[in-house]
């Protein structure tokens, strides 16, 4: 079957963050392709400190959660879904894709990891929910026998044929594990001609100083 249209007319249930509009890239791209698409947060929340806590304090958050996608799925009781398509899956619980699971009876559930099982090692007790799972890492898909499909980007990314630029080397993201160390390393790697920006990007500033208590790399760090 020609793979761009085995979604036209299906319902799909997209959860996934709410991660700099690529949720709606995501949605857009679904419907495209012929999909009715219902689009739910993974991680429904945006403030620094909530978001620390999914990640240090999981079981604290999910009754929070849980209660939200009840909610959530109450308004959306007149739809039965084909697909169930989980990005990442943070906060959305083994008993909200059970409930899931008995409301939607016939439908796909997939998973695709954008992140490390490493970083999100919460997600592991809800692998039996699925019928797929993906995952960008090459490691976690050797490991927990995912299938690796590694990452996308969107259009406007794609590389210009101009030869004018301001920079040889750029780098743009949160800086989260061992990152602030490789970015270091690369920096001090690069010859000197060539130019570099780097925007290292912490959700608040206590974060920071959080890192500099516990982080021996961030200790001669300036924010």
């Amino acid at each position: 079957m020609d793979q761009g249209k085995r979604l036209i007319g299906k319902r799909v249930l997209l959860i996934m963050p709410n991660f700099f509009g690529y949720q709606n890239e995501i949605r857009r791209e679904l419907e495209r392709q012929g999909a009715i698409v219902d689009w739910l947060p993974d991680r429904p929340f945006e403030s620094p400190v909530l978001m620390a806590l999914t990640k240090i304090g999981p079981k604290i958050i999910l009754p929070f959660t849980d209660f939200y996608y009840k909610s959530r799925l109450k308004n959306l009781s007149g739809s039965s879904y084909d697909k169930i398509f989980v990005i990442n899956g943070q906060t959305v619980s083994y008993k909200i894709l059970n409930h899931l699971r008995i409301e939607n009876p016939n439908a796909e559930f997939v998973l695709y990891m954008w992140d490390s099982i490493k970083n999100r090692p919460n997600v592991l007790k809800n692998v039996s929910c699925f019928d797929k799972i993906f995952s960008f890492d090459t490691q976690s898909a050797k490991k927990y026998g995912f299938k690796h499909r590694p990452l996308f980007f969107l259009s406007g990314f794609r590389p210009s044929l101009s030869s004018d630029f301001s920079y040889h080397l750029s780098f743009i993201g949160t800086i989260h594990s061992d990152r602030y160390e490789i970015i270091n390393r690369v920096k001090k790697s690069l010859p000197p001609q060539l130019t570099s920006y780097w925007y290292l990007y912490l959700q608040a500033p206590w974060v920071y100083h959080a890192y500099r208590l516990y982080k021996a790399d961030y200790k001669n760090s300036k924010i």
